[in-house]
């Protein structure tokens, strides 16, 4: 699973449409003018596109939110090598990321992650590991919902966002952190809606 970072750019002007005169220097009176581009949203709060904001300035605001998850299903957890490999895999051990949906310690993963596992700890950002116990899942979804134990958690939540607002071509980030040496980002466009 991966935190999902749904991005609004600034509306970009109109295009310039130039006519391009015909090689043997004849116009055509005939040609209509190209139809005008309908008006898009309003600009978002933020504007990505000119004023020295960074993509990477996106991602720091949203990292302290992706966590790592890791279950044990019977020998010991998941053991990692410096390259993020797992080294030793107990019977049925898992790794995988979860969002931070609550400051007082919710955590959205997959369901196929902590499925019938007797321990499940995420590692945060900032390098502390929490338990957590299973709230609810609901496997058809490959959904599963936590809860991080421990006093004054200090925990920062990914702010919800409205997907009735997605527009085709909008950008979109996933952070992930899969196998417990930082979160990885990559970066798309919705292609439908």
């Amino acid at each position: 699973a991966a935190a999902a970072v749904y991005l609004h750019f600034a509306t970009p002007p109109p295009p310039v449409v130039i006519a391009d005169a015909d090689p043997a220097g004849a116009s055509e009176p005939d040609r209509a003018p190209p139809p005008a581009l309908a008006p898009s949203a309003p600009l978002p709060a933020a504007d990505l596109t000119g004023d020295g904001v960074s993509m990477a300035d996106v991602v720091a605001r949203v990292i302290p939110s992706v966590v790592n998850v890791s279950s044990r299903h019977g020998g010991s957890r998941v053991d990692l090598t410096p390259l993020g490999a797992p080294s030793e895999h107990g019977a049925g051990d898992s790794l995988g990321s979860g969002v931070i949906v609550s400051e007082d310690g919710l955590v959205v993963t997959n369901n196929h992650v902590i499925e019938g596992a007797t321990e499940i700890t995420i590692h945060l950002s900032d390098g502390r590991e929490l338990p957590c116990d299973v709230v609810g899942t609901d496997a058809p979804s490959d959904v599963a919902l936590l809860r991080a134990r421990g006093d004054d958690l200090h925990l920062t939540p990914m702010a919800y966002g409205d997907s009735t607002a997605l527009r085709q071509g909008d950008i979109v980030v996933a952070i992930g952190n899969p196998f417990v040496v930082g979160q990885t980002v990559t970066m798309g466009i919705v292609s439908a809606v």
